[in-house]
């Protein structure tokens, strides 16, 4: 499991860092939660690690293999869905937020029509200040080791089957 060496919470986010992630809003991320390390994880296409490298509790680590997701996903105290709202994004199935859910965690996601199935599984936001006040309480649901919400994020996760998707 992904610990941050310095022993910082980890707010983290991975999937492609492209036209769709919004950089102002991890930047709001990061300045607020000074004492936490935003990680974030994928292909940066759209120079999003030079736009935030005046913030040291910003770390990227580039694209790493799929299989490798786990270990840096178990060590997010919470777990970021920061995109912009775009006609793109508008009609996206978030599927990172499945794999998020499966490991139990802490979810925080800019309100898009398909996030709306995860109900208060997720915290979902409208805007940047409602999003920054959802990590806050996300971290401090992290911090307090719910096991029943963590749980119920695995339970939902693990019925997201083809066969259910059938259904």
């Amino acid at each position: 499991v992904y610990r941050d060496p310095r022993g910082r919470r980890v707010i983290g986010y991975y999937g492609a860092i492209a036209e769709w992630f919004d950089v102002e809003l991890v930047r709001k991320v990061a300045e607020r939660f000074a004492d936490c390390v935003v990680l974030l994880i994928g292909h940066d296409t759209i120079g999003a690690a030079a736009a935030l490298s005046g913030l040291g509790n910003v770390e990227f680590t580039g694209e790493v293999p799929y299989d490798e997701l786990p270990f840096y996903l178990h060590g997010f105290d919470a777990a970021l869905l920061p995109f912009r709202v775009i006609e793109l994004t508008m009609a996206t199935n978030p599927v990172k937020v499945y794999e998020y859910l499966s490991a139990g965690k802490p979810v925080v996601a800019v309100d898009l029509p398909e996030t709306a199935q995860f109900g208060e599984l997720i915290h979902r936001a409208r805007g940047h200040e409602a999003f920054l006040d959802a990590v806050s309480l996300a971290l401090d649901e992290s911090r307090g080791g719910d096991e029943r919400h963590a749980e119920a994020r695995r339970a939902f996760a693990r019925e997201q089957t083809w066969a259910h998707r059938a259904r």
